[in-house]
Formats: C-alpha cells, structure tokens, sequence
C-alpha cells in the first residue's frame, strides 16, 4: 500500500469534501483489486459522476519521470487533479476547466486530442 500514500493524501489535502460525489461510506473495495485498480475505484467512486478522460486517471499519482515527487510533480498534479474533480462532477467541461488551471491557450483541437490520449501515453510518470 506504499503507492496508495500519496494519492490519497492528495486527496484529503486538495478535495474538499463538499467536492466528492459521493459518501466514502459508500464505498466497497473491488474483490481481488491490485493497490492501482482499488485506487481508482476509489477515485471514481469519491470525484466521478461523468467518465473522464483516461489522461486524467493517474494525476492523483503523478511524480517525475523519475519517480520523485517535486514540487513541479506536485504543481502538475493539482491542475490536473482539478481538471478530474470539475469535469467528474459535470460542473465544467474539461476544455474549460484546462484553460483555467492549465494553460489559458488551450484550443478546441489541443482538448480533443487530450480526451483522447492513448492511456499508456496519458499515466506517464504516474506512480
């Protein structure tokens, strides 16, 4: 459970509560489910009322390609963390919420070609 530390401090330290979906309560643990796939679960349970990109899937793991977690690393994952959170509860769309906490000269094309990030390309540096 090394690799769960840090996204789930990420978690209680940038997600309010009043930001979740849903009731941690209300959560069950995936029978059988590797530290990753119950990390997930556990974000798509707690930030996701609406699928998200896959790119969005490893901010709450995110370091350097390294492995180090940098204030940079933590700087990247916050943004994309707030993209996650916004564009899971269906209060912005993801293009938006780019421009806002990412980069302001994010185009129609750049977000399309982002939601649709090959998976392997999109978790790289993720923990």
């Amino acid at each position: 459970w090394d690799r769960a530390t840090l996204p789930l401090a990420r978690i209680a330290a940038w997600v309010p509560r009043e930001d979740w979906v849903r009731d941690l309560e209300s959560w069950e643990c995936p029978e059988g489910a590797s530290v990753p796939e119950a990390l997930r679960a556990l974000e798509s349970h707690l930030l996701e009322k609406y699928d998200t990109p896959t790119a969005l899937h490893g901010a709450l793991s995110h370091r350097t390609s390294e492995g180090q977690c940098t204030e940079s690393a933590h700087r990247v994952a916050k943004a994309f963390t707030r993209v996650l959170v916004e564009a899971g509860a269906g209060r912005a769309p993801v293009r938006a919420v780019l421009q806002e906490v990412v980069c302001p000269g994010v185009t129609k094309r750049m977000s399309k070609e982002f939601v649709q990030l090959d998976p392997a390309k999109a978790v790289a540096g993720a923990a």
